[in-house]
């Protein structure tokens, strides 16, 4: 099986906030669905990830110009909630997850290693960033699992035009040994 891209799982347009954002604002951005359309500004983006895009987002990326300085997801909204905190008064610079497990995309090609470090580390958000530090996006282990299941889809179909052209192959072998046999009767009455 060959290794799949790491590139072909990345959402390339994460919610991002700012840190002085209110913890309400990052949630009602968090419930938005995108639009294909608002997707179509890189023409890089796979289908897959624009559909993805529709659905909102379990998480929202706080970025302070284009420096990762946390993250927040929908674990967080119910932990303060379950708090009795206020939602419209708290920061996000407040409340966001600082210690953020991130993956350079030149350390890893693979879906694999993302896989292994969302597992590693119990998350299910793994931004992942450019030699820089800049980010790039996001993976998160449902887009990783979807490109097994498409890439699996494609193998099951390689799988089937492999044996419908082994089949079509005995019946040539078969007709080619009919045809010689004729052709050595022919040669034969000759």
């Amino acid at each position: 099986m060959r290794l799949l891209n790491l590139s072909d799982a990345i959402d390339r347009f994460p919610w991002t906030i700012s840190p002085d954002s209110t913890v309400i604002e990052a949630v009602g951005l968090m419930s938005q669905k995108r639009s294909i359309k608002d997707d179509l500004t890189s023409l890089n983006s796979s289908f897959e990830s624009k559909i993805r895009s529709q659905q909102g987002s379990s998480c929202i990326l706080i970025m302070e110009g284009t420096q990762l300085l946390g993250i927040f997801t929908y674990e967080d909204v119910v932990r303060l909630v379950a708090s009795g905190m206020d939602l419209s008064r708290a920061k996000m610079s407040q409340v966001m997850t600082q210690q953020v497990i991130t993956l350079t995309q030149s350390n890893s090609q693979d879906i694999f290693t993302a896989l292994s470090l969302l597992h590693q580390h119990q998350i299910r958000h793994l931004p992942i960033l450019d030699n820089v530090g800049q980010l790039l996006g996001i993976v998160t282990e449902t887009s990783l699992l979807e490109l097994l299941l498409l890439e699996e889809e494609k193998f099951t179909d390689q799988e089937e035009v492999n044996q419908e052209l082994q089949k079509t192959l005995e019946e040539l072998q078969v007709v080619s040994e009919e045809l010689r046999q004729q052709n050595e009767q022919l040669t034969t009455a000759r």
